[in-house]
């Protein structure tokens, strides 16, 4: 994938539940990539 650099204002706190049933925190969080993705790449 590359360097890339984190979205800071888009970073977002959940709860979601563990395997055993517990909540637990969680961050999601968007990321841009550094270098741009050829296109060609997907063709």
């Amino acid at each position: 994938m590359g360097d890339v650099e984190p979205l800071v204002d888009k970073f977002e706190e959940q709860e979601m539940q563990s395997d055993q049933g517990k909540s637990v925190s969680v961050v999601k969080m968007l990321v841009k990539l550094k270098n741009p993705v050829n296109h060609e790449m997907y063709e």
